[in-house]
């Protein structure tokens, strides 16, 4: 009878051990999987891009192709997207691609000490527009500007639970359509993946 009792205990905490390990999985790895724009009705409407493009060209006077990433410091899918980012920045800064690194709101010194560790020399863009920032629904995030289209692309870098590039990358497949020399526009806010709100700091 005791055997049995001390089998139950040893199974009782294997599941307990189970479940608790599969918890903190989720929490780590799954908790801000969620739609990248929750207001989304799963359309996609010619005017919010148009509204998109014309607030990001007041914060930014883009000459050349250009990607403004949209980042919140707080946001824990950072961790997945940095390094999808430089990947970007190491392909294509060399075709003449500028970058620019958009927060919402006021940097701190901490914050911009943050920024030049993880992200080196890039140009910074903090965004008080009211209209930019009710237009970006979530970070990680990208627009790309091309200076004879406008926003050829807004939305997120991939979907997934890592937002990398083995999920595919939607920025890099804009930017490959205006280096070819073809016009492109999309707004993509139907993906569901490891997202943030674009807060203010």
């Amino acid at each position: 009878m005791q055997a049995r009792h001390k089998t139950m205990l040893a199974t009782l905490l294997v599941l307990a051990w189970v479940s608790t390990t599969a918890y903190a999985f989720w929490w780590f790895e799954f908790k801000d999987l969620r739609p990248f724009d929750t207001t989304s009705n799963g359309q996609i409407v010619q005017p919010e891009l148009i509204s998109l493009s014309a607030s990001l060209q007041q914060v930014t006077s883009v000459r050349r192709t250009s990607v403004v990433h949209f980042w919140n410091p707080d946001c824990y899918c950072n961790r997945f997207n940095n390094a999808h980012l430089q990947q970007i920045r190491e392909r294509y800064a060399k075709d003449g691609v500028d970058f620019y690194l958009a927060v919402a709101g006021k940097l701190s010194a901490n914050h911009k000490q943050s920024i030049q560790d993880t992200f080196g020399a890039i140009k910074l863009i903090e965004v008080n527009n009211p209209q930019l920032l009710k237009n970006i629904p979530s970070t990680p995030s990208a627009a790309v500007i091309s200076p004879e289209y406008g926003v050829a692309y807004y939305g997120p870098y991939s979907e997934g639970a890592t937002c990398s590039a083995q999920n595919g990358s939607f920025v890099e497949s804009a930017l490959n359509t205006i280096n070819s020399g073809q016009q492109t526009k999309s707004l993509n806010t139907l993906a569901f993946g490891c997202y943030c709100d674009w807060s203010s700091i």
